[in-house]
């Protein structure tokens, strides 16, 4: 790598910077205070959600269809024309049924 002719200028030293206490805690990164909300000039553009109160929901009757099933599936496996098991972890694929 060849040499610059140019010598970099190193900025002087400014010493240690000291922070009062009470200023430490006012500025935090990312954070603007908000004073006042009320004057802002679009109120109207702002979102809003609508105020709907609904009731507490109710029981809800629930039959669960697995307790009908069949075991051996006889209705579902009268139609078809080709059965095959690849394993019980991925299933097992019927043909002709639809």
């Amino acid at each position: 790598m060849a040499s610059s002719l140019e010598e970099p200028i190193h900025p002087r030293s400014q010493g240690d910077f000291l922070v009062a206490k009470d200023r430490m805690l006012l500025c935090e990164p990312g954070r603007t205070v908000v004073e006042d909300h009320k004057k802002y000039p679009y109120n109207d553009l702002l979102p809003s959600l609508p105020n709907i109160n609904w009731g507490p929901i109710g029981k809800v009757p629930y039959h669960d269809k697995g307790i009908l099933e069949d075991e051996k599936f006889s209705s579902l496996l009268d139609a078809a024309t080709d059965i095959f098991d690849y394993s019980p972890k991925i299933g097992t694929e019927i043909h002709g049924w639809c």
